[in-house]
């Protein structure tokens, strides 16, 4: 077995064939899903950070395996952390008013990207933030299924204000 750093965030492994008899595995067998392998690359990994120092922690790996001649090469390399938070979907805000609305916008201490739109009666304002809006909902109600309305909205061009709505609004009123 020959274990090499190949960068901070990579490793190769060459098993010969003893080395796959040894451990009781072949390129063919490798499979993810087989606790055995499983195992093996385990045990793989802890020589790798006993000669090596890589530690995957509990960051994600590639693992690519390529077949030999006389055995197998594996590469470890440390998958990029990934943003796992989605953009923020827009929360949709209904009201029945538009004194309500500017009441409501007036709440808000910073604006976040917002746009407004006018359906059924209703000024609708599109808020695209992380932010908890819920102190809103005491001038106006959210919509059920935002992204769906948004849609809605859009198909049927019902926009008033296109971007920064509500720092206009807390502007003009």
């Amino acid at each position: 077995m020959e274990i090499r750093r190949i960068s901070s965030r990579a490793i190769s492994i060459y098993l010969n064939a003893a080395d796959l008899e040894e451990l009781d595995i072949t390129y063919d067998s490798l499979d993810m899903i087989c606790p055995h392998t499983r195992n093996v690359i385990r045990q793989l990994l802890e020589c790798a950070l006993a000669q090596t120092g890589f530690d995957p922690g509990e960051q994600h790996l590639l693992i690519e395996a390529y077949p030999l001649e006389d055995g197998c090469l594996l590469l470890f390399t440390l998958k990029e952390k990934e943003n796992r938070v989605a953009p923020a979907g827009p929360t949709l805000i209904l009201f029945s008013s538009f004194d309500r609305l500017c009441q409501a916008c007036h709440q808000l201490e910073e604006a976040p990207p917002s746009a407004l739109y006018w359906q059924d009666d209703h000024y609708i304002l599109a808020l695209w933030s992380s932010k908890d809006f819920e102190p809103l909902y005491s001038f106006g109600y959210p919509a059920a299924d935002s992204e769906l309305l948004l849609a809605e909205l859009q198909e049927k061009d019902c926009l008033l204000l296109k971007e920064q709505a509500v720092a206009q609004l807390q502007q003009w009123f």
